[in-house]
C-alpha cells in the first residue's frame, strides 16, 4: 500500500540546501526501505486557469529518507538526500505501456541506486506559473531483485546468481 501527499513547501537536504517548490511525497504503509527506479509525473489535462503549459513541470528532484521525522519535517529539517535531478520532459507518453497516458511527462531516477523508506519529488520549476504545478497522474517502478538461486542474495549482488552454493 502507497500513500502520497502533495504540498508546498521548502524541502532542506543534509547538506542544508534548500529545494523551494512543491512536492508530492511517497511513502509505504509499513515503512519499509523500497529502492524506486523511476518516477514520471504526467502534464495536468485540465487546469483551473491560464493556459496548461504553464503548470508542467519542468525541473525536478527526487530526494529519499528513513528518517521518520521525514514526513513532517519542515522547512529547517536537513533530512532528505538528493538523489537526482532533471530537467528533461519527455513528450512520448503515448508510447508508454500506460492506458492514456499524456505525452508529455517528467522522468525522473533514482541514479543514487540506493533504497529509502520515504521519497519526495520536488518540482521547482514550471512553465509560466511560479506559484503552482499539476499533475493528471503519476506512474513509478520500483526495483525488484531477485534471487534466482534462493541463496538469500540477489541477483545483482550475488556472484553466482545460479549457484546456491555460493555467493560473493
Amino acid at each position: 500500500n502507497w500513500y502520497g501527499v502533495a504540498s508546498s513547501s521548502s524541502t532542506t537536504l543534509t547538506d542544508g540546501t534548500a529545494i523551494n517548490g512543491e512536492y508530492i511525497q511517497i511513502s509505504n504503509s509499513d515503512s519499509t526501505t523500497i529502492l524506486l527506479e523511476q518516477l514520471l509525473v504526467f502534464e495536468p489535462l485540465s487546469v483551473p486557469y491560464h493556459d496548461v503549459s504553464n503548470y508542467y513541470a519542468r525541473t525536478a528532484h527526487l530526494v529519499g529518507s528513513n528518517d521518520s521525522s521525514a514526513l513532517s519535517a519542515g522547512s529547517g529539517d536537513s533530512v532528505w538526500e538528493l538523489l537526482s535531478s532533471t530537467s528533461t520532459v519527455s513528450e512520448d507518453g503515448s508510447s508508454l505501456s500506460i492506458t492514456g497516458a499524456p505525452d508529455t511527462y517528467v522522468k525522473i531516477e533514482n541514479s543514487a541506486g540506493i533504497g529509502y523508506k520515504y521519497y519526495r519529488y520536488v518540482i521547482s520549476e514550471t512553465g509560466n506559473n511560479p506559484y503552482r504545478t499539476g499533475a493528471s497522474g503519476i506512474a513509478f517502478t520500483e526495483f525488484v531483485d531477485t534471487d534466482s538461486d534462493g541463496d538469500g542474495i540477489g541477483d545483482s549482488a550475488d556472484a553466482f546468481p545460479s549457484d546456491p552454493s555460493e555467493s560473493v
